[in-house]
């Protein structure tokens, strides 16, 4: 099962609406992020990049599948 995470925390003004919301496991939500301190950005074209709490490493999505014609 996912858990909603918050981009930007409803602490700091994150709204609860979509484009401010990713569905992540337990383990990357409640130990990555929230007890490691990795960050969520969310790129325009959908993918996001996971940010180190150093800054020093950044892991890079995939972008969604491509449609293909029925």
């Amino acid at each position: 099962a996912c858990q909603v995470h918050h981009i930007v925390p409803r602490s700091e003004g994150g709204a609860t609406a979509l484009g401010n919301l990713l569905l992540l496991c337990p383990f990357h939500h409640l130990i990555a992020v929230h007890r490691w301190g990795w960050k969520i950005v969310l790129n325009p074209d959908g993918t996001t990049n996971a940010v180190s709490p150093d800054g020093r490493r950044t892991l890079h999505s995939h972008g969604p599948p491509e449609a293909t014609a029925a």
